[in-house]
């Protein structure tokens, strides 16, 4: 071990061929080699540019002459790394049967030391003395295999334990980039299903948002022109959040589309959809106001367990309190068809939990009041302007990120 690495990692006894002094720094010191910008987007470019740092910055206190890098790819391991220097040791290719792959099989923690890797060399190429060490890289969906060529003498403790932390650094990354890339996706699949632009429907203008506490959220926003000429919407709050509320806020929006779409009444279409959640298992339950406004200012409504909407008028904020079951855990619940009417310039605001539960540093809710007193003082305006007030209200109340999903529609009525 040279003196840098003695004083990085603390001196080994040639006996204890298992910890080092400082495991920590040294899973902190691979981990930042791993982090930064530019990373490639696919696993095996990022790979190849994670092998690149640890040999560039690790390489020497190991003694490391060079590094390649393969993924398995069907039935043979494709070489995707190399250092230029390694020439015929490192092959291009081989298949899974070959010796290397198959004494790591057998090890019980993936690791080939120094003198149970077999080197060999093109026939007529002179071999330095050089020493060799193979370990495996698993996550779910890949397996790497990096084969190190290191200087005969060396620290072999030191050695070990650095390659069995890369391999877990390295392990935990992929993993961790793999969930990201999928969640990225699922976010933008959930982004792609509020509707682009309000409706064509005569008299009334929709404004609406979403903010999700984590990468994906359980709060549906959806609102679309019928056939029948009715504006229908929907704010719906999956219980939970992240991704597991996001697939079921998904159900919901495609269940009562196809629903609606195709003449289903308000209350049977609820009930088709509580049927398919509660056949779907997994204890979760979904609150729901859907909302279908006529021409003439009729709107008709069913409250699956949400939040009392709030009808902003000339005369004040008026919540409308009536409410069914939430969508879910009951079998053969049924809800009821009531209705209001929203007169020209009157506007209709309903919002998720995560809104009104925002708190401040003293732990106090922004609470009903807050949303109310907020959309009170853009009663009157557009619907655009009333949704920004609400939202930036809330954001005010408190400081730091969102704790749950929020989210609101407004539809307003148009004035003559």
């Amino acid at each position: 071990m040279t003196e840098t690495s003695r004083a990085r990692y603390g001196h080994i006894e040639p006996e204890a061929r298992v910890l080092l002094p400082r495991p920590k720094a040294l899973f902190r010191l691979l981990d930042s080699l791993l982090t930064g910008a530019g990373l490639p987007r696919d696993a095996r470019g990022r790979m190849r540019h994670w092998l690149a740092r640890f040999e560039e910055h690790v390489g020497p206190e190991l003694g490391l002459v060079g590094v390649a890098g393969y993924a398995e790819r069907e039935w043979r391991w494709d070489r995707i790394y190399a250092t230029p220097t390694l020439g015929g040791l490192a092959p291009e290719g081989f298949a899974p049967e070959a010796e290397v792959p198959t004494r790591l099989a057998a090890a019980s923690d993936g690791l080939l030391r120094a003198g149970e890797v077999p080197l060999s060399a093109p026939h007529g190429t002179p071999r330095r003395p050089l020493a060799a060490m193979a370990l495996l890289v698993q996550e779910p969906r890949a397996r790497y295999l990096l084969l190190l060529f290191l200087e005969p003498e060396g620290d072999a403790a030191l050695r070990e334990f650095v390659l069995l932390t890369l391999r877990s650094v390295l392990a935990a990354r992929l993993l961790q980039q793999r969930w990201g890339s999928a969640l990225s996706e699922a976010a933008e699949i959930q982004r792609g299903l509020l509707p682009a632009a309000a409706p064509t429907v005569r008299g009334y203008e929709v404004a609406a948002r979403a903010v999700t506490a984590e990468e994906v959220g359980g709060d549906l926003v959806d609102w679309k022109a019928l056939p029948s000429g009715d504006l229908a919407f929907v704010l719906a709050d999956a219980s939970g959040h992240g991704l597991p509320a996001a697939l079921v806020a998904r159900d919901v929006r495609t269940g009562l589309r196809l629903a609606l779409e195709s003449g289903l009444g308000l209350g049977r279409a609820l009930e088709a959809l509580n049927r398919v959640l509660h056949e779907a298992g997994g204890g979760s339950f979904v609150s729901a106001f859907v909302g279908l406004a006529g021409a003439d200012g009729l709107l008709r409504y069913a409250n699956a367990g949400h939040l009392p909407p709030l009808v902003l008028g000339p005369d004040g904020v008026t919540p409308l309190v009536h409410a069914d079951g939430v969508l879910g855990p009951l079998p053969h619940a049924t809800w009821r068809l009531r209705w209001t009417r929203l007169l020209p310039g009157e506007a209709l605001l309903v919002f998720s939990d995560g809104l009104q539960e925002r708190r401040d540093s003293r732990g106090a809710f922004f609470g009903e009041e807050g949303v109310a007193a907020a959309a009170r003082g853009a009663q009157g305006r557009p619907a655009r302007e009333i949704l920004d007030a609400v939202f930036e209200a809330a954001r005010g109340h408190a400081q730091g990120p969102w704790e749950d999903d929020a989210s609101a529609i407004v539809v307003r009525r148009r004035a003559p």
